[in-house]
């Protein structure tokens, strides 16, 4: 299981506030890493946070792991929820995209 974040640490991704932290951590969201590979539609309906804001949250959360292309070395990684909005199953691997060259791949391969 991966670490869980601080607070203060969570407070600095987007839209996150104290309480909006805590209820992060207490609903199983309280690492990056469990942040990074979430679907934003479960947090969306576990931590009553607005979608778009979710999605935003996994950015940054993406981000804050790596931030880093393999084949450009960019920081416009985002989780792929950021440019496809279609249903992904519970058990698939959270992919991301580089927004700068379209590189394309697993979470793990940062």
């Amino acid at each position: 299981m991966p670490e869980q974040a601080k607070v203060e640490d969570l407070m600095k991704l987007p839209s996150v506030g104290e309480r909006t932290a805590e209820i992060l951590q207490n609903e199983g969201y309280g690492s990056f890493e469990e942040l990074s590979t979430a679907n934003p539609m479960d947090i969306h309906r576990d931590c009553n946070i607005v979608l778009s804001s979710a999605t935003h949250i996994i950015s940054a959360s993406v981000q804050h792991l790596n931030g880093t292309c393999p084949d450009c070395e960019s920081d416009g990684i985002n989780n792929e929820w950021q440019e496809y909005s279609g249903a992904i199953p519970d058990d698939a691997e959270a992919e991301v995209v580089c927004e700068d060259c379209g590189w394309y791949g697993k979470i793990d391969d940062l």
